[in-house]
């Protein structure tokens, strides 16, 4: 059986440095992984709920579109479209992810992306935030307030069994697979939207009218309907 379980990183939740190897036996070390997987998931759903709202907003704005001229019309879909982009450029919002290794299984690229995000999120806590003095106070309470909740979330964790928590952390990893690649394809979506945007900025108006509503027709498929993409695993 493969070892899913490796490279932990220093656990965010209560300063201990997770050994490589099989954990599988180590209750503690089993918690610390659940723990990263569950925040890892609540962390992703954030800028992945960011960008599927700002598609819904331009489906809105391109159904609101269809009552002005195409004068009219043209100018809010290149404005529809140049706000979205936007939203994928915010890096400050965006996670970075890496692709998955050929050779990684499911749950092993699961827990790279959580030790990974685990990682990225305790810089960002130490690093300056942008927008001044309010918005650093902001970001230290919300600091604080994660802390807390991280807090409550592993001691929740290290009442489970053994068992419990094997079956919690094949759950999250299915979970974070799958909100994993629902993120990198509408960044991907995106980001073509972006490059076949700026490919077509000097066509005559009639056929670049007829390429943005294309090109926004084909970003609105790529979103889900609705969704909740918050962690669905009961603890």
């Amino acid at each position: 059986m493969f070892n899913v379980f490796f490279s932990l990183a220093k656990d965010g939740g209560n300063g201990t440095t997770i050994p490589n190897g099989p954990i599988t036996n180590n209750k503690e070390q089993l918690t610390n992984a659940v723990y990263k997987e569950y925040r890892a998931t609540s962390r992703l759903s954030e800028p992945y709920k960011r960008l599927r709202n700002a598609i819904k907003r331009m489906e809105e704005e391109y159904s609101k579109s269809k009552q002005h001229n195409l004068i009219m019309r043209y100018m809010r879909m290149q404005k529809m479209i140049y706000e979205l982009v936007q939203v994928e450029r915010e890096y400050w919002l965006m996670v970075d992810i890496p692709p998955q290794a050929i050779s990684e299984t499911p749950q092993e690229y699961a827990i790279r992306v959580a030790n990974l995000l685990d990682e990225q999120y305790g810089r960002n806590e130490t690093s300056p935030k942008p927008g001044g003095a309010i918005a650093q106070l902001l970001g230290t309470t919300m600091c604080i307030a994660e802390r807390a909740k991280g807090s409550t979330l592993l001691n929740t964790l290290r009442m489970k069994s053994m068992e419990d928590l094997r079956n919690l952390m094949g759950q999250l990893s299915t979970e974070l697979y799958r909100l994993i690649h629902k993120y990198l394809a509408l960044r991907t979506a995106v980001k073509d939207l972006s490059r076949a945007y700026q490919h077509t900025r000097y066509y005559p108006l009639v056929p670049r009218y007829n390429l943005l509503k294309a090109m926004i027709k084909r970003i609105i498929r790529s979103s889900p309907i609705s969704e909740d993409d918050h962690p669905k695993i009961e603890f």
